[in-house]
């Protein structure tokens, strides 16, 4: 399953999401506390994710949802960061080339 969420945002702050695919899976996992806002989730690892959002996936891998964000840095990298979505936990990042 696959739940694409493509932002237009100018960094993780009031992201306003327009959303693509199954959007209102993903409403309905976030209202029910299956999955934490990805607003929260940013927020709770600003160490690490940083930058503007570009794009967001939600997807469930093994069981588990989890959030795939592409964001660019201050230097102009783009990183692709894994977050288990219910949790929050930073799962992987690493530089897209």
């Amino acid at each position: 399953m696959l739940l694409v969420i493509a932002l237009l945002t100018v960094g993780w702050q009031g992201i306003q999401p327009a959303l693509a695919g199954n959007h209102n899976e993903a409403y309905e996992l976030r209202k029910s506390g299956k999955i934490l806002p990805l607003e929260q989730i940013l927020k709770q690892n600003r160490g690490e994710a940083r930058g503007k959002v570009l794009e967001v996936e939600l997807e469930r891998k093994r069981g588990a949802y989890v959030y795939e964000v592409l964001m660019l840095d201050q230097k102009g990298e783009v990183w692709e960061i894994y977050f288990d979505a219910q949790s929050g936990k930073m799962l992987s990042k690493h530089r897209e080339d």
